[in-house]
């Protein structure tokens, strides 16, 4: 479906800028306080909604506070300089990372009939190399498909962790390498295919197991 050109602007811009991705952490930070009313497939116990509401609470108290104090003591200029820079940075950093984690030309769309954890977590997931000191710098966070399956493992952990998954599961665990090219693709070429329901093309493996 094509979109508007003004929609393509505000997508690009939004999605593929270092600015548009420091308001996207800020606007996907409300959005997970909202998550059991946008992600219903998502089932979440008492306890866990409660943990939510606190941290969501935490959240925004804390950024309000840091807000306010910058702008108060360092005025425009000091906002800029000790917040908004740092973040900038750290969010295009990151955003990047992120970005390459979930969105190739491999990459699997679900709709929220088909989606399941394993789908969501495991197979729409990429190991994705950078140049080795900046996975160093990084402890290692490109080495994202343990994380999805066990949020407390420590960054140290990632490594071995990976090598079990990619020797128990070969099929479901995808590597890809950053290149500057690939990112200017994705930029200038953003895709989201629907298919048929097997377009999966694990989708036998998943029939097999039961997931």
């Amino acid at each position: 479906q094509k979109q508007p050109w003004h929609k393509k602007i505000e997508h690009h811009l939004g999605f593929a800028t270092p600015v548009g991705m420091m308001i996207g952490f800020l606007v996907g930070s409300f959005r997970r306080s909202l998550a059991t009313k946008l992600y219903p497939q998502i089932k979440l116990s008492k306890t866990q909604k409660k943990k939510l509401l606190i941290t969501n609470i935490l959240f925004l108290s804390i950024l309000s506070l840091t807000f306010s104090i910058l702008l108060y003591f360092a005025g425009i200029e000091g906002f800029l300089i000790y917040y908004a820079g740092p973040v900038l940075i750290g969010t295009a950093m990151g955003s990047t990372i992120t970005l390459f984690h979930h969105y190739n030309s491999r990459s699997l769309t679900f709709d929220e009939k088909d989606w399941t954890p394993v789908r969501g977590h495991v197979i729409s997931t990429f190991e994705t190399n950078y140049h080795p000191i900046l996975e160093w710098f990084w402890l290692d966070i490109h080495i994202h498909l343990p994380h999805h399956l066990a949020p407390k493992l420590p960054w140290y952990q990632l490594k071995p962790a990976a090598a079990t998954l990619r020797n128990a599961f070969p099929e479901f665990y995808q590597k890809t390498h950053f290149s500057w090219k690939a990112l200017f693709e994705l930029w200038k070429k953003p895709f989201l295919k629907f298919e048929a329901k097997h377009r999966y093309y694990t989708l036998n493996a998943f029939e097999r197991s039961g997931v």
